[in-house]
């Protein structure tokens, strides 16, 4: 990954001492995201689960917020907008400040933010140290006129692209090699302060069970290169 060009990894759990020194030997900073179950009622009827992340999250914050291969965290990812208005969107809104203050508190200097997308524009923590949106639109004009409304919802505070990638498996390779450059240099024009490419490999899962219907990775599942890796 860092031969290709790419100086930060976005993953998807906070990691362990091991893949944080592993990322650092290699020149690369993680932006680690806390995986909890934010997709189920976290606030009327299990509020333990909001707890027992914060508790977690605060925990591991204890133990490696000084490492210098962690260069920002994410409290959250794309809460469903029907659980948020089940759940009262004011209500998700301070819970996910709450957890913010809370790593904020313990890991002062380093960045912390929940990524949201353009469902959910309303779930923005005023807390967070940045914006971090995630962004699937696969029409370069209708991309790049859509980024001012981020910096509109970001205020004074810097906007990160945390996803943005092509399905191969609905689109072909070469666009995904034509689409990926010009988001990229698109996200520079307007003053992101990063952007993130979804994802790697198409080899991944979720909760266990192989995902072989979407393919947005820059390598295929066997590891070769697909054309936009080079692009």
């Amino acid at each position: 990954i860092r031969d290709a060009g790419f100086d930060s990894i976005r993953i998807y759990f906070l990691p362990d001492k091991e893949f944080l020194d592993a990322a650092a030997r290699h020149d690369l900073i993680v932006i680690a995201t806390h995986a909890w179950a934010h997709g189920c009622d976290f606030i009327n009827d299990n509020p333990g689960i909001f707890y027992r992340a914060k508790e977690s999250l605060v925990t591991w914050l204890s133990a490696h917020h000084w490492h210098p291969g962690l260069g920002a965290v994410l409290v959250g990812n794309e809460i469903p907008p029907d659980m948020a208005h089940w759940m009262d969107a004011h209500l998700v809104n301070q819970h996910l400040d709450e957890l913010i203050r809370a790593a904020q508190k313990i890991a002062f200097g380093l960045p912390i933010a929940y990524a949201s997308y353009p469902s959910t524009e309303f779930l923005e923590p005023p807390s967070a140290d940045f914006t971090a949106f995630n962004i699937y639109l696969e029409d370069p004009e209708a991309f790049a006129s859509y980024l001012p409304r981020l910096h509109h919802l970001a205020g004074d505070r810097p906007v990160f692209l945390t996803e943005f990638g092509m399905d191969t498996q609905s689109n072909s390779e070469e666009a995904q090699a034509e689409l990926l450059p010009q988001a990229l240099k698109i996200a520079r024009a307007a003053g992101l302060a990063g952007a993130t490419l979804y994802a790697w490999s198409d080899d991944w899962f979720n909760n266990g069970t192989t995902i072989t219907d979407w393919s947005f990775g820059l390598t295929r599942r066997d590891g070769s290169a697909k054309p936009v890796l080079e692009a």
